[in-house]
């Protein structure tokens, strides 16, 4: 579940001139509330789940410069990315997991067991965003960073920790962080953020370091 509002987003927004703010996994739109606050251009929200779009829906009237789509991740993606002025860097934030288990609809498990590689979509995202643009220029923060990789996370002093590995495994779902890093190894750096459920912030090369 994203926690975007742990970001100030401005030195982000300020050092890459980002312009538009895509989001996947709307949820109860706290992330989106908190990107709201700073000076984009245009928003875009998408979840699966009709009932958490409807309930943010009421944002547009105040700012009318959101569009939602209830939809699958990779659906939303390809009817909205499109529309992103490709001259406009765009902060992309994914964070669309298990539907239907954040907010207690059905468990982890059930969600799991549903949607399967669909419960899993980051790596499609990506590559479905990069088919669509040249996100060279673009910022990515993506959520939930230790169910792809071990680390030192916050949530753990909590109790709070992945444990289903082995539904993963019987049912063939591999999740990795090593595809996240070929994805953007040419074009962009990497930053891991342990707060939460950790986050993995993916900022553009300078220039003269592209490849």
């Amino acid at each position: 579940m994203g926690e975007l509002y742990a970001f100030d987003l401005q030195p982000l927004i300020t050092e890459y001139d980002l312009k538009v703010y895509f989001e996947t996994g709307t949820g109860r739109a706290i992330s989106l509330q908190h990107a709201l606050k700073y000076p984009f251009k245009k928003f875009y929200s998408i979840d699966i789940d009709k009932e958490l779009i409807q309930a943010a829906k009421p944002l547009s009237r105040i700012h009318n410069n959101i569009e939602f789509r209830a939809a699958y991740s990779k659906d939303g993606i390809q009817d909205l990315v499109p529309q992103i002025n490709k001259s406009e860097p765009t902060l992309f934030f994914l964070d669309a997991h298990f539907p239907g288990a954040d907010f207690h609809k059905i468990s982890y498990e059930q969600s799991i067991r549903e949607y399967q590689q669909d419960a899993f979509p980051l790596l499609e995202e990506i590559e479905l965003i990069q088919k669509l643009r040249d996100t060279s220029k673009d910022v990515f923060i993506i959520d939930d960073l230790m169910i792809y990789e071990d680390g030192d996370y916050g949530c753990l002093q909590e109790g709070v920790f992945w444990k289903y590995e082995w539904l993963q495994r019987e049912l063939g779902i591999e999740t990795s962080s090593e595809s996240i890093y070929k994805s953007f190894k040419n074009t962009h750096l990497f930053k891991k953020d342990l707060r939460h459920q950790g986050y993995l912030i993916v900022t553009p090369l300078p220039p003269v370091e592209k490849k």
